[in-house]
């Protein structure tokens, strides 16, 4: 997120940039808070929810981007696939956790 963001700063309007870069960063952030030792299964169950969302709304930027014709679709093809890939292994990993906490 950090790099397009930085590469693409002058066609993105800032306010786009900002949200996009927020919930790219917050995707990351959640993860590393869900796998903090201490944390219960319960809690990092909830922040990778959380993650998820984000990875989800990361996504909705950057179509938003493309549709808007800000950005070519070739110059964020990459990210979204990144993205896409990121959204559904956590997709998988909640859901798994969701089955442990309920066997429990």
């Amino acid at each position: 997120m950090v790099r397009l963001t930085r590469e693409c700063e002058p066609q993105i309007p800032r306010v786009l940039s900002e949200r996009l870069l927020a919930a790219g960063v917050s995707a990351g952030g959640d993860v590393l808070a869900a796998h903090a030792s201490g944390v219960t299964r319960r809690s990092a169950l909830g922040r990778l929810e959380s993650a998820r969302r984000a990875s989800r709304e990361t996504r909705y930027w950057l179509d938003l981007l493309v549709a808007a014709d800000i950005l070519s679709q070739e110059a964020v093809q990459a990210t979204q696939e990144k993205a896409a890939g990121v959204y559904e292994t956590l997709a998988t990993l909640c859901a798994k956790m969701r089955q442990t906490l309920k066997a429990e």
